[in-house]
């Protein structure tokens, strides 16, 4: 009987939940209901995404807030404020390895820092290269950053080498460097931002990784602690940077400010709840699609020029990372073999 109620079920591509194929119908419209939360919940991370990346870029303008350091400062403001606001309101609703925090804050935290560091230049040096270039750009040229974090991840040990995977990376450097090399304006500077960015970018997946597999904490908990360390370090740079036009220009577009700040917020706790409530192909596809939409809404809405080899260079990333990430989700056996064993050898009773 057991055997027969396991056959007949099935994983939801979208919700990590077994789904009956002999549901009742209050069962399939809980399913249907499930569906349509998990959709609109990675529409709404996406165009919160797209919305960010697009906004950051208006305001970067020389004539509106060209300050990268201070603009970064304050999304890790608002997070603080916001973070600590949740947390007295909601507690371990919200935060549930929040002890995992208390019971070694030191500890933790000295952990965390080299994250943050890793953050602070990543999201830095991101929002300094939207001064020089436009959207498209940027986006072509972060498809860098997954075959960054495959080699890191690899030197790591958090990564198996597989010949597929890397054939597949490599096809998305040749893309996107033919993408890049489509630009009819190279702005030099822009692009040595963006690399560093997707450089720190990796660094900080990597820690990631280590941090949430070894000390079992939450998404919520760890995007909380990093921006306050986040914003104590930026803090320093805005101190060591500043400049009396930051006020000035502050006080013109204030309104617009405290409204991209929120809404870098709200791309923290989105983040956090689609990994917690979505599968990995539902993050995976949603990210390449926010990829797509990003550049196509600043080609169309914003009329930031495209040209056609930069569109055929894209177009071919784009294919290869999601060829990849779907290799990733449902690695060959040979690979699951290997990770197997590679597991093994640290536990041999699999545990």
């Amino acid at each position: 009987m057991k055997d027969e109620e396991t056959a007949n079920t099935e994983i939801s591509p979208l919700v990590n939940a077994r789904v009956s194929r002999n549901s009742s119908p209050a069962t399939t419209g809980l399913t249907a209901f499930n569906f349509g939360w998990t959709a609109a919940l990675l529409c709404v991370y996406a165009m919160v995404s797209i919305s960010l990346i697009n906004y950051n870029k208006f305001l970067m303008h020389e004539e509106r807030f060209p300050h990268a350091v201070p603009l970064t400062w304050l999304h890790q403001l608002v997070q603080a404020v916001f973070g600590t606001g949740l947390y007295l309101c909601f507690g371990d609703k919200v935060f549930p390895r929040i002890d995992v925090l208390k019971a070694k804050p030191g500890t933790m935290f000295a952990t965390l820092i080299p994250m943050a560091i890793a953050m602070v230049s990543c999201v830095t040096l991101s929002n300094q290269a939207y001064y020089f270039c436009s959207v498209p750009f940027l986006q072509i040229s972060k498809s860098f950053t997954v075959p960054i974090i495959y080699t890191m991840g690899v030197i790591a040990g958090l990564e198996v080498y597989t010949a597929r995977s890397s054939v597949l990376l490599l096809i998305v450097a040749c893309s996107s460097a033919v993408a890049i090399r489509g630009e009819p304006m190279i702005s030099w500077v822009g692009l040595m931002l963006q690399f560093g960015s997707d450089i720190s970018e990796g660094f900080y997946v990597i820690m990631m990784q280590i941090v949430l597999q070894n000390h079992a904490l939450d998404a919520m908990t760890t995007v909380t602690a990093m921006g306050f360390l986040c914003f104590g370090l930026l803090s320093m740079l805005v101190a060591i940077t500043w400049d009396s036009q930051i006020l000035t220009d502050a006080a013109a577009i204030k309104g617009h400010l405290m409204l991209n700040g929120c809404c870098a917020f709200a791309l923290n706790i989105l983040t956090a709840v689609v990994v917690k409530h979505t599968s990995a192909l539902a993050c995976s596809m949603t990210h390449t699609v926010k990829n797509i939409g990003a550049v196509v809404i600043a080609a169309v809405v914003f009329h930031q020029q495209v040209t056609g080899e930069q569109f055929a260079g894209y177009s071919v990333a784009m294919v290869a990372i999601t060829t990849y990430s779907l290799l990733r989700i449902q690695p060959l056996p040979e690979v699951k073999y290997r990770m197997e064993e590679k597991y093994l050898k640290h536990d041999p009773h699999g545990v």
